[in-house]
């Protein structure tokens, strides 16, 4: 058996920093700083907990119809519209 040589690229170095997990410290300044911007940090014990978290997150129509090509992807009663999105345009979509 040969040693194969790992070829890394010279842009790929990471600080020591980043290939631990953040302290508990860190991570409740990182919600704070959140929270105070009004966003409201959702936070996870573990990696199957996150994918739980986020899998809760998404919504099935977008994900489930295949419709979704980019943002901002617009639906309409469960039907994706692909017409403007200056008011006009919308209010012709949602007129009766």
């Amino acid at each position: 058996m040969t040693d194969q040589q790992v070829v890394v690229h010279p842009d790929a170095a990471v600080s020591a920093e980043f290939t631990e997990p953040a302290s508990d410290e860190r991570i409740a300044k990182a919600a704070a700083a959140l929270e105070r911007n009004g966003i409201r940090p959702l936070l996870a014990a573990t990696g199957a907990d996150a994918r739980g978290l986020v899998g809760s997150l998404l919504v099935d129509g977008g994900l489930a119809s295949g419709q979704v090509l980019g943002t901002p992807t617009l639906f309409i009663d469960g039907i994706v519209h692909r017409g403007g999105y200056d008011p006009p345009a919308l209010l012709a979509t949602l007129a009766p």
